[in-house]
């Protein structure tokens, strides 16, 4: 007879062996996940086109996270990505939403450690208006006084509760 030790051993060794053999085995049907080209603005694309649904999706990620915050700002990354959709100098906030709404895609921003990524996901046939919202909140953020301080004010009732 054994004791459950060595057979506990020999099973966590064995897992831990399958582990380290799936993990570092090449897999050839992987294929390449996307196409990348660097634009002589040093922008990177990357392409990955799936044909099995007329969904067109787009991720833009800036390079500004709260890793990159001054001590004295901490927050600003959170704070700039919630302002992005919500209004810029030809719409209102709720202009985009029911703009984006209504074709029934999602224009959403999020600020992370490393980057604040901008996401759009519309039918194909709405991809002309969908480009025309993620530019718009890309290069004409308004970041009007009144919802900084709307948003500041939701943040603090966040911390307090």
């Amino acid at each position: 007879m054994t004791d459950g030790r060595g057979l506990k051993y020999s099973c966590l060794f064995f897992l831990l062996f399958t582990l380290a053999v799936a993990m570092f085995t090449p897999y050839s049907f992987a294929g390449e996940i996307a196409e990348k080209e660097i634009l002589p603005n040093g922008m990177v694309l990357l392409h990955s086109e799936k044909t099995e649904l007329p969904i067109v999706t787009v991720v833009v990620a800036i390079k500004a996270g709260a890793v990159s915050e001054p001590y004295e700002k901490a927050g600003l990354t959170n704070l700039t990505a919630d302002l992005l959709n919500e209004g810029t100098s030809k719409r209102t906030a709720r202009d985009i939403s029911s703009a984006i709404d209504f074709v029934g895609g999602s224009l959403e921003t999020s600020g992370g450690d490393d980057f604040i990524t901008i996401k759009l996901s519309v039918l194909r046939k709405d991809s002309e208006l969908g480009f025309d919202l993620l530019s718009d909140i890309i290069l004409n953020p308004a970041f009007r006084q009144e919802e900084i301080d709307r948003r500041k004010a939701i943040i603090k009732s966040s911390i307090l509760q």
